[in-house]
């Protein structure tokens, strides 16, 4: 895994820095995506009113009239409103 171009340039006492601090951020990148694994499932995703709409098996007007009546919650961002998952998975149940 230790291709760079410029190891052909570098003293040989250099390359062996060189390979220690590529195996270094190997090892830090691969802790890193351990720790974001075990976020994965706490981060509720947010959607759009097409994608609330396609979760939900029903048209984008159907969720503007929910979210008017406030059977739905739901922020508005810009033009559009957006929508946590865990609060569809609520209005669902």
């Amino acid at each position: 895994m230790k291709t760079l171009e410029t190891m052909d340039i570098l003293k040989e006492s250099d390359k062996g820095i060189v390979d220690k601090l590529i195996d270094h951020v190997i090892s830090a990148l691969n802790r890193i995506e351990k720790r974001l694994d075990r976020w994965e499932g706490l981060i509720d995703p947010v959607m759009t009113t097409q994608e609330a709409a396609n979760y939900l098996k029903v048209k984008n007007t159907t969720i503007q009239y929910y979210v008017s009546r406030g059977k739905l919650k739901a922020k508005k961002i810009g033009k559009g409103f957006k929508f946590l998952k865990s609060e569809l998975d609520r209005f669902l149940s």
